[in-house]
């Protein structure tokens, strides 16, 4: 099949763009669009134990990244490294009072922004976008149908 358009340059568009409001609309609360989506996940996840490599796992993101975003929110004050009690080697990631607090606003905006990404597009159009980003996402080694469609919901 011949290609008319580079679906790569798009794709890089696509998630710049993205990115770019993503943090515009999270700069409010002192943290990056990446930054939130981590505190999110950890606020909603609260219960159960965290680690950087939960995190790493979670969103595909490597450890030296995951560490990194660690120490940052640690010193903003959104995330404690906690000295985990079974295994004194691991560090568990607990969320803040700071980071509770800030969640609710945090999805609000992140709402805004994934609305205004599907701005003009049926309930049809916007759940085939979805199954086709998934699809292509997989085709290029990032699987995420091994989880159901309202957890991957949660990590917004």
């Amino acid at each position: 099949m011949e290609l008319p358009r580079r679906f790569g340059y798009q794709i890089k568009l696509l998630s710049t763009a993205f990115e770019q409001a993503s943090n515009r609309s999270c700069e409010l609360s002192g943290l990056t669009g990446t930054q939130t989506f981590l505190v999110n996940y950890v606020v909603i996840h609260r219960d159960q134990p965290i680690y950087a490599k939960t995190l790493e796992r979670e969103f595909h993101l490597k450890h030296p990244t995951v560490c990194g975003m660690l120490q940052r929110l640690e010193a903003k004050g959104f995330i404690t490294l906690a000295t985990d009690t079974a295994d004194r080697r691991c560090r568990r990631i607990v969320p803040t009072q700071k980071a509770i607090d800030t969640h609710m606003q945090a999805i609000r905006r992140l709402n805004q922004v994934e609305q205004q990404l599907i701005r003009g597009f049926s309930d049809a159009e916007a759940a085939q976008f979805y199954q086709f980003l998934s699809r292509a996402a997989a085709n290029v080694g990032i699987a995420y149908a091994d989880k159901a469609p309202d957890r991957q919901e949660e990590l917004l």
